[in-house]
Formats: C-alpha cells, sequence, structure tokens
C-alpha cells in the first residue's frame, strides 16, 4: 500500500512535463528576426534618396560599404554645401574593417573627369565596419593647429628650394606653398620629399602617376602631394620627421585625378599644406623662419625677407635620432663614418711622432719616409685598438675581457718600437 501511494504521489511529476514549453525551445531558438540584419544592413531608404553623388573612383568599393558611408555623409556631412564625393584608396584594417579615403568635388556635368587640384575642396576618410551590420565613422583625430620651430622644411637636410610662383594659396581647406626643384639646378638642390614632423597619414590617393597624402601630426593637419608611390606610403602609416617619404614626380601632371602640375621634364614641385596660426597676422614658423599668410614672404633671420622664386634652405644636416618605434628595416650599420675613439687615437699617434721626431738626432740618417713608416704601424694597431674599444664598451664582461687580451699586442708593438728608437740615440754623458 505504501509503496502504491508513492507511485501515484510521482506520476504527476511526471505527467507534467508533456505541457511544460521549456524542453522544447523551438521558438525562442530561432530569433529570426534579430538573426537577419537586412534591415540594418543595407538602408535602402537613405541610400538611393540620390542626395549623394558619386564620382569616378579611383578605387573601387563593394556597394554596402558605400551605402555605410552615404548614411554618414548625410547624417554627419563634413561640409556645409553639398558637393559629388568619389573613393581615393580604400585599405583593409581587418577582415571585417576598411579604411576609405574620400575627396569632396565640386563638379557639374560629366563625373567621370575629374581632377583633385581644380575640383576638390575636402579630403578626409571614413572607417567601415561590419559587426552584424556595416557602420561608417569619421576617421578624423583631435589636432592642434599651428607650427613651432620644431617644424622643419619638407624636403633633404642641407638642401634648398624655389618658392613656387603661386605664393600663398589655399588647397582642400589648407593653406598652401609649393617648393621647386629641378634635375641640372645643381646638388645643392631639394630632391626627396621628408616629413616636416611626426604624424600619421590619415588620407590617401594614388592615381598611378603620383601619389597625395594628408597627414595628422603635433602642429596639424598637413598635404604631401606629387609624390611618388613607394610601399612605405599607404594610409594608415605613418611618417616620420626628417625622414624620407620618397621622390618627388617631375614633368607636367594633367592627366591624373590625385593632382595638377604644369612644369618642364626636368623640374618638380613639392604641393605642401599645413595650418598657420589663426588671426589676421596668421603666420607660418619653420626652422626659425616666419611666413606671414597675408604679404606671403619669408622671413629668416632679422632682415633676409624671401618673396617668390627666392630660396628656402633647410638647416641642419643631421637627422634626428632613430624612432625606437618606427616598423620596418633599422638599416644597416654606417661604413666610413667617424667614431668616438678617432680623436683620442689621432692625438696619440702625433704624440708619439713628436717624441720620435724630437728624440732621434739630425745625424742619425733616418728619412721622413722611415718615420712615416714607423708612425703607420702606430697607426694600424691603435687602430685595431679603436675597433676593439667598442666590444670593451657596448657588450658583455666575456667579450670586454677579450677585447682587453687582443689589446695587448698593439701595447707590446708600441714598446718595441720605443726599445728600437731608443737604441738607435746616441748615449749622452
Amino acid at each position: 500500500m505504501v509503496v502504491m501511494l508513492l507511485a501515484l504521489l510521482l506520476v504527476p511529476t511526471v505527467t507534467v512535463s508533456a505541457d511544460d514549453p521549456t524542453p522544447t525551445p523551438t521558438e525562442t531558438s530561432t530569433p529570426t528576426p534579430t538573426s537577419t540584419p537586412t534591415q540594418t544592413l543595407t538602408p535602402t531608404a537613405t541610400a538611393g534618396s540620390g542626395a549623394i553623388l558619386w564620382a569616378s573612383p579611383v578605387v573601387s568599393i563593394d556597394g554596402d560599404i558605400r551605402d555605410a558611408i552615404e548614411v554618414i555623409l548625410e547624417a554627419d556631412p563634413p561640409t556645409a554645401e553639398t558637393y559629388v564625393y568619389a573613393v581615393t584608396d580604400s585599405q583593409d584594417i581587418t577582415e571585417s574593417s576598411w579604411l576609405i579615403s574620400l575627396a569632396a568635388l565640386d563638379i557639374e556635368g560629366d563625373l567621370d573627369d575629374w581632377n583633385l587640384f581644380v575640383d576638390g575642396v575636402w579630403l578626409g576618410s571614413v572607417v567601415v565596419s561590419y559587426s552584424g551590420s556595416y557602420l561608417a565613422e569619421w576617421y578624423d583625430p583631435e589636432y592642434i593647429g599651428g607650427g613651432s620651430a620644431t617644424v622643419y622644411f619638407p624636403w633633404n637636410p642641407g638642401k634648398k628650394a624655389q618658392y613656387g610662383p603661386l605664393g600663398v594659396h589655399t588647397s582642400w581647406g589648407l593653406t598652401s606653398v609649393d617648393f621647386f626643384g629641378g634635375y641640372n639646378w645643381g646638388g645643392d638642390v631639394m630632391s626627396e620629399a621628408y616629413a616636416a614632423t611626426d604624424g600619421d597619414i590619415t588620407w590617401y590617393c594614388d592615381d598611378g602617376v603620383q601619389v597625395t597624402i594628408k597627414v595628422h601630426g603635433p602642429a596639424g593637419d598637413m598635404i604631401y602631394a606629387h609624390l611618388v608611390g613607394n610601399d612605405n606610403l599607404y594610409n594608415g602609416g605613418k611618417v616620420y620627421q626628417r625622414r624620407s617619404m620618397g621622390g618627388i614626380v617631375a614633368g607636367p601632371i594633367e592627366a591624373s585625378e590625385c593632382g595638377y602640375a604644369s612644369q618642364p621634364n626636368d623640374q618638380y614641385h613639392l604641393h605642401w599644406g599645413f595650418e598657420p596660426n589663426a588671426g589676421s597676422g596668421a603666420t607660418m614658423i619653420i626652422e626659425g623662419c616666419f611666413l606671414t599668410i597675408s604679404t606671403e614672404q619669408w622671413q629668416c633671420g632679422a632682415s633676409n625677407i624671401i618673396g617668390i622664386g627666392g630660396w628656402l634652405v633647410s638647416g641642419s644636416t643631421n637627422p634626428p635620432p632613430d624612432d625606437p618605434d618606427e616598423p620596418g628595416d633599422p638599416g644597416g650599420p654606417v661604413m666610413g663614418g667617424g667614431h668616438i675613439w678617432d680623436g683620442p687615437v689621432s692625438g696619440i699617434v702625433e704624440i708619439f711622432r713628436a717624441l720620435i721626431v724630437a728624440l732621434l738626432p739630425n745625424t742619425i740618417g733616418l728619412s721622413q719616409g722611415t718615420v712615416d713608416g714607423m708612425m703607420e704601424l702606430i697607426n694600424n694597431e691603435l687602430g685595431l685598438a679603436n675597433l676593439l674599444l667598442p666590444f670593451v664598451i657596448n657588450f658583455s664582461v666575456p667579450l670586454a675581457v677579450l677585447g682587453a687580451i687582443l689589446l695587448i699586442e698593439p701595447i707590446v708593438i708600441i714598446i718595441q718600437v720605443y726599445l728600437v728608437v731608443k737604441r738607435m740615440i746616441p748615449v749622452i754623458g
């Protein structure tokens, strides 16, 4: 009887499971409305509104990415007026995010015929990412305008460049100047573009003829145009102050979206844009030279006024120390350069030369060539010491001990030379 009662009591716990919805979560396990984000992934109503017109791109992008860009261009336009837009570059950040360079163009009619220098009014980039839907965000870090004495002229250190005939002009919202050089203008004329400051490349255009980049750095945004393309230049990359960014395109540049230039075949110019200090007396300070925007003249020093057609010189010939965070090839060893021990070694050699010449009497009959030979011997042995000293200073203790042992050889030879000279000298008294 007790067993039967227990069985009856247990029966409801088994039968109720048939009415319990939790064992069969079919309705909740397929969240169809949220798992297919078709409505947010393709904002057809906004993208197809016709408010955004696209010019022929330098680089093609996927339609979904362009739709996401249209959304941000309409919701948060970069300019007060509506312009035609063109894609100038696309870089893969990850498998699901892209850095897209854009240009706003003031053109009408044929959208396939445009030039950045003639029609461009704004340059910028967006980051488009995909995580269930495509989302575009502006790629525009905070910056501080104006220049300082830490801004360098954007060409080879120690070289000069001619201040271009357009003087001060405006390109894509930045104040701009041109610096000219030529293949037949002499070895002291600029031949490459150098970064005026450190910075991140935030916009990029490569049409196969030239490269134009926008750089964000400590002195604000800067534009470098008419560059020769190379692997070190790309959107999202970096430039380093007083480091070469590559060559400058020579000759006329016409059928090219990323820039325009009218110049002879053997000449080239760097178009450089920057942010001057604000105000009616706006200036830009570069290596101690002041450019007054209103007069379009440079003042370098107390009385050196340089106008259009004049020459500007990049002062220092020594680049700054290597950036430890810089990626890429660290470079090979410096060959044929000076060393910190060259001075002391040369001083020791000259002391030995003076001592030998002073100790040898005129009647001993040794020629100057013999004396020079002795000096060459000493110099060679001290040169060996010169090569070993960096090991003693820079490397570990075992190498330092080895270097000290090897230094015994030149010391012994020097002593032997001294004894030979001493035997040559007649005993006095």
